[in-house]
């Protein structure tokens, strides 16, 4: 049987709301540093979102960098494929932040792979085990970030980014605002039983059967 296992983390700087759906991984960070999460295990193909954060206690006027590691977990007994969906919720947010992986390359947060100064375009540097399709793309990809091997039982993938740094000129421009992540995976054989030669293959497959 098929079986695909959503994950989602939304990290909040003020008040935020926890949500649950069967199925899926829901964190909700609050503004007194505490966190809830819930769990719910599919089968053997489970997947969790992980992450070591560390936001600034209040955001400040100058630069804004906190880590924000995020990795995902394989918790069940079979490899599977994994996509990642992760932005910022305020697009004003976007523009004036940047990720880094080693805490002193910082790019910028825009989704443009065609820009070289962003985070998308320099995944081959940054985060080489990671593949970003555009938003753009026509393929039912677009949108993610996909760890281009299987992932093994029990391992966890290298970080997709580990720093955030967001630039504030002035007080009006401090803004509550999210971090959305989001993780899906798939099993990496299809129906017979064959192994998918490629994450993109496996993954246009089972999308273009659950339209």
């Amino acid at each position: 049987m098929k079986h695909t296992k959503k994950a989602v983390m939304i990290i909040l700087f003020a008040l935020a709301a926890s949500v649950f759906t069967a199925g899926i991984i829901v964190s909700a960070y609050f503004a007194a540093y505490t966190s809830r999460e819930n769990i719910v295990y599919v089968g053997d193909d489970v997947i969790e979102i992980s992450e070591d954060f560390k936001p600034p206690v209040e955001q400040i006027v100058g630069e804004n960098v906190y880590t924000k590691k995020i990795t995902v977990v394989n918790h069940g007994t079979t490899p599977c494929y994994v996509r990642v969906y992760a932005d910022f919720s305020d697009g004003s947010i976007r523009s004036r932040s940047s990720l880094s992986n080693n805490g002193t390359q910082f790019y910028k947060a825009d989704r443009d792979p065609d820009a070289p100064d962003t985070y998308v375009h320099n995944l081959g540097f940054t985060a080489p085990e990671w593949e970003f399709v555009p938003d753009d793309d026509t393929s039912s990809l677009a949108g993610f970030y996909y760890y281009k091997v299987p992932l093994k039982a029990g391992k966890s993938t290298p970080p997709l980014f580990t720093y955030v740094k967001t630039a504030v000129s002035g007080s009006d421009e401090i803004l509550q605002h999210d971090i959305d992540v989001y993780a899906e995976s798939v099993q990496v054989t299809d129906l017979n039983g064959y192994a998918y030669p490629s994450f993109s293959e496996a993954w246009t497959d089972y999308l273009s059967r659950s339209e």
